[in-house]
Parts: structure tokens; sequence; C-alpha cells
């Protein structure tokens, strides 16, 4: 079986987000850039947060839906070789 593996950088003025997934796995790794505002700081952490949390949800959908797709897939092929 042959892995395939993506990413994804988003870079902004004060933040580098950078995304790596593959079929069994998710990372998101965030860079946060020297910066002397907390608040800026503050919403970097919950953009990071947001990010992380929208990427392993739609992580998992696609896994799930991958699962079932190939279940439906093996259940025809069975009906099929029966008929």
């Amino acid at each position: 079986m042959t892995a395939h593996s993506s990413s994804l950088s988003i870079t902004t003025t004060s933040t580098a987000f950078h995304l790596h997934y593959s079929r069994s796995t998710l990372q998101l790794e965030t860079h946060l850039h020297d910066d002397d505002d907390d608040d800026m700081g503050h919403c970097n952490s919950v953009m990071a947060a947001y990010l992380d949390d929208f990427f392993t949800t739609q992580f998992h959908m696609v896994n799930e839906l991958k699962k079932k797709t190939i279940k439906k897939e093996r259940r025809l092929r069975r009906r099929c070789q029966k008929s």
C-alpha cells in the first residue's frame, strides 16, 4: 500500500500554521512569531485551537466515510458473487 501524505501551510504576519496529514495521522503545528502584543498572541492561540479542532474533525469524518464505503463495497461484491 502506498502512503499518501500532504501538507498545507498558512502564514500570516503573526503566525504560521503547518498542517501535515496522511491516511492515518494528522498534525497541526503552530509557530507564533515574536509579538509584544498579548492580545494578538491570545488571538493566535485561539485560531490555532480552532484550526486544530476543525481539521481533526474533518479528518475523522473522511476516515469514517472511507470505512463505510469500503464495507458497502465488500457487501455488494459478496452479493454479486452469490448470484
